[in-house]
């Protein structure tokens, strides 16, 4: 329900009506005298977002609980997350997120994955730093989750945090090798990063591909380029769509809800990550990934071709 929300209601209803008034006392006004019951209701929504939009929380509260269909009162909470989450406020996001029902992982990813985590620490801050920023974190998201199924509350805890980690690599203009070559799903987050943001840099540059960055990861060396914070979100996501192949491999969240195949040995999944984030880097060309189409490692190659396969279908 929310996709309709979301084309109804992005600050303009259809064509055939004048747009949603931007100042929000004017707006109410014009929820109340709409005669047409639907209408108004998708009127009411717009208002509580714009109302938390301008810092008028308690009034987006009541707006929300005066709708009468419960289905409704989830599809404003949706809103309410979404504007909170948006606009850094993500404890309340999360909260709101969690009171929209069925709604729920939906808006949580679509929340988190809109732009940057803000208040991340420096990209070059102590490791031991970001690893208890990022245990805050699932604290937190479990604690204010905590009534949602617990399968949805990992899901959750997975996708900010991957989020998190995008946020503080991706666009800074150098990697963390250190966390790269941690254990577990913090070392694959942090591969997946390594891997988008030194192709990132090596593109700018005009060279480098996947073999150059595990090569690097190998050796333990961090790769610096210029930093592009205002693009960190801007590249080519991966379907969420898995193919049969795939389903029984193991898999780590990456960027935008998306996932990605995990190997248990670091070296493969640093290569696994690095195609991916050539991938991701939207200039990259097929030639890049044809190579790996015939590697030996039965993850490296699926994930080549799953790529290659993806220019073919353009």
């Amino acid at each position: 329900m929310h996709w309709l929300i979301a084309i109804l209601s992005c600050d303009s209803p259809p064509n055939t009506i004048s747009p949603w008034p931007k100042e929000t006392a004017t707006l109410l006004e014009h929820c109340r005298d709409e005669a047409v019951s639907e209408l108004q209701t998708i009127c009411w929504i717009q208002a509580a977002a714009q109302s938390v939009r301008t810092d008028q929380k308690t009034q987006a509260f009541e707006i929300c609980k005066q709708l009468d269909a419960p289905i409704w009162q989830r599809e404003c909470h949706f809103r309410l997350g979404e504007e909170l989450s948006i606009a850094g406020n993500w404890e309340e996001g999360l909260y709101w997120c969690s009171q929209s029902g069925s709604f729920a992982q939906s808006c949580i990813t679509h929340s988190f994955w809109r732009g940057p985590f803000r208040d991340t620490p420096s990209v070059d801050a102590d490791a031991t730093l970001i690893k208890n920023e990022l245990q805050h974190l699932q604290t937190t998201i479990e604690t204010t989750l905590k009534q949602l199924p617990q399968e949805l509350v990992r899901q959750s805890v997975d996708n900010i945090q991957a989020q998190f980690v995008h946020s503080l690599i991706v666009g800074s203009g150098q990697t963390r090798v250190d966390l790269a070559h941690e254990s577990g799903e913090l070392g694959a987050w942090f591969r997946t990063v390594y891997g988008i943001e030194a192709a990132r840099i090596m593109s700018k540059k005009q060279q480098g591909e996947p073999s150059d960055i595990v090569e690097a990861w190998r050796k333990k060396q961090n790769i610096y380029g210029s930093s592009d914070r205002q693009h960190a979100f801007k590249g080519r996501y991966r379907h969420t769509r898995i193919s049969k192949r795939e389903r029984n491999s193991e898999r780590v969240l990456s960027f935008a809800g998306s996932s990605r195949i995990y190997a248990n040995d670091p070296e493969q999944d640093m290569y696994i990550a690095a195609l991916e984030g050539f991938f991701w880097v939207e200039s990259t060309s097929k030639s890049v990934f044809q190579p790996y189409t015939s590697h030996p490692v039965a993850e490296i190659r699926w994930t080549a071709e799953r790529i290659v396969s993806g220019f073919e279908k353009r």
